[in-house]
C-alpha cells in the first residue's frame, strides 16, 4: 500500500503494471524469506528487503522502467554508529520485460550476487551521520534500525 502521496489513479496504475509479475514476486519472496514491501515511500517499485549475512541490510527494487519495462538492482549497505557512517554497495541495473520467468531470474541473479559481497568491497560511503544519529544513543539507534529476515538459500 503506498504512504499516502499517491493518487488513487496512479496507484491503480501501477497495481496494474506489476500485476502480470506480482505472483511471482510474492512466490520468491516468500521462497526465500525477504520481505514484500510494495511501493515504499510511493516508489514506483516493489522492494525484497532482508539482513545481509555479513551484517547490514540489503534490498532488490523491482521498479517500474521506461515504457512497459522493469528494472532489478541491489543494494547492501552497512551502518556503523561509531563512525557516523553508511558504506553501501550497488548492482548494476538489470533492465527487463514484464514477464514472470524474465524478471525471477533477474531477481535471483541480484540476490545471488549481493549475497557474495563481502564487507570493504564498497561503492558508496556516506559519511556525516553525526547531527542525526548522534541525537540518540548507539543502544537506541540499534532499536530504531529496520530489522528484516534472513534469507533462505537454495530454494
Amino acid at each position: 500500500m503506498p504512504n499516502g502521496g499517491m493518487h488513487k489513479g496512479e496507484f491503480e496504475e501501477l497495481e496494474r503494471f506489476f500485476r502480470p509479475v506480482a505472483g511471482a514476486l510474492e512466490e520468491f519472496a516468500s521462497n526465500h524469506n525477504l520481505l514484500l514491501e510494495r511501493y515504499y515511500h510511493d516508489a514506483p517499485a516493489w522492494s525484497l528487503r532482508f539482513t545481509h549475512p555479513a551484517g547490514g541490510s540489503a534490498t532488490i527494487d523491482v521498479a517500474r522502467g521506461p515504457g512497459e519495462s522493469i528494472t532489478v538492482a541491489g543494494t547492501w549497505w552497512l551502518d556503523v554508529y561509531s563512525e557516523f557512517t553508511r558504506y553501501l554497495r550497488d548492482t548494476s541495473k538489470i533492465s527487463c520485460s514484464v514477464r514472470p520467468d524474465v524478471v525471477t531470474s533477474a531477481v535471483r541473479s541480484t540476490l545471488s550476487e549481493v549475497l557474495r559481497w563481502k564487507p570493504g568491497e564498497w561503492s558508496r560511503i556516506a559519511r556525516g551521520y553525526q547531527r542525526i544519529w548522534g541525537k540518540f544513543s548507539e543502544s537506541e539507534f540499534d532499536r530504531m534500525s529496520a530489522s528484516y529476515p534472513e534469507p533462505r538459500l537454495g530454494a
